[in-house]
């Protein structure tokens, strides 16, 4: 004997918990006046301290970099590859790293 399947009565809607995204930097480069002007956006709220890479040499060195942005006076002429990593000031842990992108000088 087969029962025919009871109606349904809806329930009370399931309730999903945010799903982290993962953080992401976006990196951008224009060229004028013989430098890279790189900027980017910061992955979320919070304090960060960002690590500039041109052709895999970290650039940069000896300054704080905490704003967005970053001008790279000493790039030659041709191609060049830049990424940036995202690191949080706190935990000193990497947050995220950019795409890298081509730069023409």
């Amino acid at each position: 004997v087969t029962q025919e399947p009871q109606p349904q009565t809806p329930s009370e809607p399931v309730v999903q918990e945010p799903v982290d995204q993962p953080a992401s930097v976006t990196l951008h480069g224009t060229v004028g006046n013989d430098c890279v002007t790189l900027h980017w956006n910061a992955p979320g709220n919070g304090s960060y301290q960002y690590y500039l890479f041109r052709d895999s040499a970290q650039i940069g060195l000896g300054n704080e970099i905490t704003s967005t942005s970053f001008v790279d006076e000493h790039a030659t002429s041709g191609d060049h590859t830049y990424f940036v990593i995202c690191v949080d000031k706190n935990t000193h842990e990497e947050v995220c790293r950019s795409e890298a992108i081509l730069v023409q000088v």
